[in-house]
């Protein structure tokens, strides 16, 4: 089974806890660009938002990555 690259993107990584999406940004450059797209951002905020724990995504970059 193959999952399109959009839904991975739009759906699957949008509700992945913020720790997450900072590991993952250096597995793929597209992933990094995505993650710091408002729109990606604000989709995030909405799914974390409805969860018990909230949590935000905030991007610090103290290196590239290699």
């Amino acid at each position: 089974m193959v999952i399109p690259e959009d839904m991975v993107e739009e759906d699957i990584l949008s509700r992945l806890p913020v720790k997450s999406l900072i590991r993952f940004k250096c597995v793929k450059w597209s992933w990094s660009t995505l993650f710091r797209n408002p729109s990606f951002i604000a989709k995030h905020h909405c799914h974390r938002c409805s969860q018990t724990t909230p949590s935000l995504l905030v991007e610090k970059s103290i290196r590239p990555c290699s």
